[in-house]
């Protein structure tokens, strides 16, 4: 289209042209010359309007790992949590429906009434002392008709101050009120009722050309390091020249102003060099050295790159980005560069990064080459496989690990209602033949002169499961730039395992998932290796969540046939969706002892965190009712401590 535009608006030039100068001032001329300068002026307004948008972008941010989002980042989700939905439509009538309901089920814990009792003062409302939240939710509300004014704020994506939104909030901070959450700060909310549009952000990776990610990318590609073509598109740099030629030309045909007309023909010069640019052949090679390739948690790595530019043309402007691994930061230096590079000619250019638990794959250098002019841009990709594989150790071991009264015929740590040889004292009995005579009750003989036995609680070794929720829910934290919560809830199966096996109980490892991840119970040495391999570098507990669709149900009865009868469960998850409540109720309901250990990173900053802190505590709760021990952990609490106030407290069976 644009070809088009710019040969209507040259081929009316020249018509207006050809006119003044064979018909002169003569009727024909001064109607046709103006006639063609018009469409000269509309041809070049058309080159403004249509003639970009069509550039690569910016280069990826690579330099920090990919963020975690707080649980409540997002309303509809945090809403959706609060009613049993993957999301709320964020519409007035969307969020109070979810809001009512939310407060119902929080007016139903905090009350202990029926469901019934709690919808009765949610409609009247006598749940809250918030006038504005007790009207907005109650059964006689109406939505109002909104102004002309309000419908064109809402358009606009502005209008948060309608008085329906500060009803939502209202009614959200008295839902968190209710159920004793207060906020940490007086933030807004960031999305009530949003605009449907938005911008995507820019990925951290480089990803593949489709002929490699399909799968079955060419070997020599890949062994010699050589690039290739990605896309290509125009700059736009361009555009501005080629509208102000044709609007130049027109505007000095119709006035007859030689000199406008010649700064025009100036400028339609210079448009034609920058539509006649061609983008040299890029041929590069890569090569990429790393200070280590096992470091330890927090290490910090030095990597080296070079580009060299192998072909025969040369490269005028080349903007380079190594493809550094989604999980890792750039801590020191720069991982791109911007140079010339003639044929022969390489740059290099180095930065650290700081390792982090799991296998992080190097795929490849992305480069932006740019034509001499300036007119289009070509990515490519540079083959450069590298991989950084950082697998720390299992944690800190905690020796109070809360198991309950579900015990293997093994010796080991649990207690059990049965009594034998022990610590803790259980009960006497009857003397029988054959008895050590250290367990006789020599004082009771003393006084009564009966013989009696003493007996302990006999302590059994447990089956015990560490099973990680894998899912992408898992992947929130309340810190972006911090470790989100499947980072603490593996490091806590490692802390686990090495407790437990050292207390003589047998454990595995296992994770919803979309990828295999199972190590059946067991113990020794080398299940020990195998546990903390699987822990650190299993793509199912990947730092970075995986772009897959994850069939919850077929993965949890997967497990449950795997996971041996009498065996307990460790269930690591925060909690933050309904679907991970009722994973744990369906190992329960399959006969096995489940224990949830649950890192919560909800805030309480806007109303939004809260309403996702107020879901997560009625999953507590109900989790807790139904019979199922849950371990909650807060986030800046050691593990230890939350393990030993929850075997002090006697929480959960």
């Amino acid at each position: 289209m644009r070809r088009w535009l710019v040969a209507v608006g040259v081929g009316a030039f020249a018509v207006a042209a050809a006119v003044a100068v064979t018909v002169g001032e003569s009727t024909a001329g001064r109607v046709l010359a103006p006639v063609a300068a018009a469409v000269a002026v509309v041809a070049a307004a058309w080159v403004a309007y249509a003639g970009g948008g069509d550039r690569l972008g910016p280069l990826p941010a690579v330099e920090s790992p990919v963020a975690s989002d707080p649980p409540g980042a997002r309303l509809n989700v945090a809403l959706g949590s609060l009613v049993g939905r993957a999301h709320v439509e964020l519409t007035p009538r969307g969020v109070r429906d979810a809001l009512r309901r939310a407060a119902t089920a929080v007016v139903s814990v905090r009350d202990g009434v029926p469901g019934t009792v709690a919808r009765e003062r949610v409609d009247d409302g006598s749940w809250t002392e918030d006038g504005v939240a007790a009207r907005y939710l109650a059964s006689d509300w109406s939505l109002p008709e909104a102004s002309l004014a309000a419908r064109v704020r809402d358009a606009l994506g502005v209008g948060d101050d309608r008085p329906v939104v500060v009803a939502a909030r209202h009614a959200a901070d008295a839902v968190a009120a209710r159920a004793g959450i207060r906020g940490d700060e007086d933030a807004p909310a960031s999305s009530w009722f949003p605009p449907a549009a938005g911008l995507a952000a820019v990925p951290h990776t480089v990803s593949l050309p489709a002929s490699a990610a399909d799968g079955a990318e060419d070997a020599s590609a890949v062994e010699d390091s050589r690039s290739v073509r990605r896309e290509r598109a125009r700059t736009g740099r361009y555009r501005g020249a080629g509208a102000f030629a044709l609007v130049a030309l027109g505007v000095g045909t119709f006035a007859g102003s030689p000199a406008t007309a010649f700064a025009g023909a100036v400028a339609a010069a210079y448009a034609a060099w920058g539509a006649a640019a061609t983008v040299p052949s890029v041929d590069l090679a890569v090569s990429r050295s790393l200070s280590t390739t096992d470091p330890d948690p927090g290490e910090r790595v030095r990597v080296a790159v070079t580009v060299e530019n192998v072909g025969d043309d040369a490269l005028h402007e080349c903007r380079i980005v190594d493809g550094v691994p989604a999980a890792l930061s750039v801590v020191d230096g720069s991982a791109r560069a911007h140079c010339s590079l003639a044929p022969g000619d390489a740059t290099s250019f180095e930065y650290v990064v700081e390792a982090r638990r799991g296998v992080h794959t190097y795929e490849g250098v992305l480069a932006v080459v740019t034509d001499r002019a300036g007119a289009i841009e070509e990515r490519h990709v540079a083959y450069a496989p590298d991989e950084l594989a950082c697998v720390p150790a299992l944690g800190d071991a905690t020796r109070n690990v809360p198991l309950r009264e579900h015990a293997t015929r093994y010796a080991g740590n649990v207690d059990t209602d049965e009594g034998g040889s022990g610590l803790e004292f259980f009960g006497t009995r009857e003397y029988r033949r054959g008895d050590p005579l250290s367990r006789v009750d020599w004082n009771r003989f003393a006084r009564t002169g009966a013989l009696s036995t003493v007996e302990f609680r006999e302590e059994r070794a447990a089956s015990v499961t560490l099973v990680v929720d894998g899912r992408a829910a898992g992947y929130v934290a309340p810190d972006p730039g911090g470790s989100h919560a499947l980072d603490r809830a593996v490091d806590a199966a490692g802390a686990l395992y090495d407790a437990l096996v050292a207390s003589g109980n047998r454990v595995g490892v296992a994770a919803v998932s979309t990828s295999e991840c199972w190590l059946a119970p067991g113990s020794g040495r080398g299940h020990r290796e195998r546990a903390r391999d699987l822990l650190a570098t299993n793509p199912a507990l990947s730092p970075v969540p995986a772009d897959r669709n994850l069939r919850v149900t077929q993965s949890v009865d997967r497990l449950r046939r795997r996971i041996p009868n009498g065996s307990q469960v460790f269930f690591l998850t925060p909690l933050c969706d309904d679907r991970a409540a009722t994973i744990a109720r369906r190992f329960e309901a399959g006969g096995r002892a489940v224990t949830v250990l649950s890192p919560d990173p909800t805030l309480a900053r806007t109303p939004s965190h809260r309403l996702a802190r107020v879901g997560r505590r009625l999953r507590v709760t109900g989790l807790r009712g139904s019979g199922v021990r849950v371990v909650d952990w807060a986030w800046d609490e050691p593990l230890g401590v939350a393990l030993s106030r929850t075997t002090v407290r006697g929480d959960g069976r």
